[in-house]
């Protein structure tokens, strides 16, 4: 699971060492473009997604609604139990 997380750094890296020995880039173009990529992606993940360190983590902000009392509630998808999240149970009758 870890390496499938974090193939696309591994891409990457892979792709920017290959351009840096081909001479297709100078290592500045390197460093500038590896600065501008991870910034990219911090701003579009939280755009979408709660921090890192949150409870929600992983969850998307349209599925985490709050309610009146100003307390995170989590979409009908999912039930919070003690900052768990589990699948609701099934009773067999619909």
């Amino acid at each position: 699971m870890v390496a499938f997380a974090s193939s696309p750094l591994l891409i990457s890296f892979w792709c920017a060492t290959s351009r840096l020995v081909d001479n297709w880039h100078h290592p500045s173009d390197i460093i500038a473009g590896s600065i501008l990529g991870m910034a990219s992606s911090l701003i579009s993940y939280h755009m979408w997604f709660p921090h890192v360190f949150a409870v929600y983590a992983g969850i998307p902000l349209s599925v985490v609604r709050r309610n009146g009392d100003d307390n995170p509630k989590i979409g009908s998808d999912y039930i919070l139990v003690e900052k768990q999240l589990s699948l609701p149970v099934y009773s067999g009758h619909q």
